[in-house]
């Protein structure tokens, strides 16, 4: 009898230390997971399988790893493997709910979510999932409903806030724009040293596109100009979409025709790129093609985009080039940031230009090969979900197109609000 209980003792004692050992390998490989190393993490967690093979929050932590680096389809087998034997286990439905969201199949993900939400009706964070696939879905009465429920649990409203302003946003089928920006040039290098710009425009959606018309103005030079233009944004499958751009006028300050297409792709790690070109026609033996591309690392609260512009110059078979770097902090959504931006060049997207269609000296296409660095901030915020302002402040040093041994400071400021309905 005594050696039977020593015997029980013993095999408790081991279990207890390996089961201490095995949480204690498990912490260090959520740290190495969450701290960009999932490879590392992953290898930790197979070592711990094959000691403990039922250890379902290890196989949750390595779906995790592989859906966060575009992995869906071995993040899928682990989700569904926790889950064969246990479906009770909300969590994986979570991790699950996730995983299809973010491949683009909301459908899917809703099912997850709600078969998470029959074991936890009030688990807060299986609801924000069920609401983002309502709200792609564009079943936006149910969202609704779920909104409600998230907002009688969410009492900070840390959660509530930025769905309401999503839904919100994407039931808006309309929005009304106006803005206005001025730059002064320092140094008396020009007679007027204010350069005045302002737009109205108006958006609208149709399904799977958005379409903006928009009318930009300009003041400088003793003179003043409009220029209308179209903005095109066509959404396609597999997390892609189109934007596409088109300006014409006749007034010296603009170029007479502007062209713009660029595709956008959604990819694995919370990473965007694009790719494309601006046409700029500026007249006769003045056409400028400029080619454009940009990276969007996304981390958290924040955003770290990188735009570049080059240029060929074909009568010195050479090219200028240009790049942006902007850093946003997202306060509540996509709407409600900070951010700072730096950088070296001109971009082809500004609609204000330093000189004129009527000049002969050839400067008009020329700013985009003049040297300039540039720094500046962005606010932007909403009131009520429903109303969004702009602020922004920019500081330039550059060439001068008449003078390209001369530099100046340049300083910019403009305001713009936002209405949707």
């Amino acid at each position: 009898m005594r050696i039977l209980v020593l015997f029980m003792f013993i095999v408790a004692f081991k279990t207890t230390v390996l089961a201490q050992g095995v949480d204690s390998l498990f912490k260090v490989a959520r740290n190495y997971a969450f701290n960009g190393k999932p490879e590392l993490a992953r290898s930790i967690c197979f070592d711990i399988l094959k000691t403990s093979p039922d250890y379902s929050d290890v196989k949750l932590l390595i779906g995790r790893t592989y859906s966060w680096y575009g992995m869906r389809d071995s993040a899928r087998y682990m989700f569904n493997d926790v889950l064969r034997k246990d479906s009770l286990n909300a969590e994986a439905w979570a991790a699950l709910a996730d995983v299809e969201y973010w491949d683009d199949k909301p459908e899917t993900a809703l099912f997850a979510a709600n078969k998470g939400l029959e074991i936890d009706p009030k688990d807060q964070p299986l609801l924000v999932k069920k609401i983002n696939a309502l709200a792609d879905l564009k079943r936006f009465e149910e969202a609704e409903v779920a909104l409600r429920e998230l907002k009688k649990l969410d009492t900070s409203l840390v959660l509530y806030k930025p769905l309401a302003n999503k839904l919100y946003r994407l039931q808006a089928k309309s929005h009304f724009s106006v803005g206005a920006s001025f730059d002064y040039f320092a140094n008396n290098v020009y007679s007027e040293p204010f350069f005045h710009y302002q737009f109205v425009q108006w958006g609208f959606k149709a399904p799977k596109n958005t379409f903006i018309i928009r009318m930009n103005f300009n003041q400088r030079f003793g003179s003043s100009g409009a220029q209308p233009e179209i903005d095109w944004y066509k959404s396609l499958k597999r997390r892609m979409y189109l934007y596409i751009n088109y300006g014409y006028t006749t007034f010296d300050l603009f170029p007479i025709h502007r062209v713009g297409l660029e595709l956008h792709k959604n990819l694995p790690r919370s990473y965007e790129v694009s790719a494309g070109f601006r046409l700029l026609d500026f007249g006769p033996g003045s056409n400028v093609m400029i080619y454009t591309g940009s990276v969007t690392k996304y981390k958290g609260n924040y955003a770290f985009i990188a735009r570049t512009f080059i240029t060929p110059d074909d009568e010195t078979n050479s090219f200028s080039r240009s790049l942006l770097i902007s850093i946003r902090r997202y306060t509540l959504d996509e709407d409600n940031f900070l951010g700072i931006v730096t950088g070296a060049g001109y971009s082809p997207d500004q609609r204000t230009w330093q000189t004129s269609n009527n000049n002969n000296d050839g400067s008009r296409d020329k700013l985009l090969f003049l040297q300039a660095y540039r720094a500046g901030w962005i606010y932007s915020f909403t009131h009520n979900f429903k109303h969004l302002w702009t602020i922004e402040f920019d500081y330039r040093y550059q060439e001068l197109p008449f003078n390209t041994s001369e530099f100046t400071h340049t300083i910019g400021m403009s305001l713009s609000y936002r209405i949707r309905y």
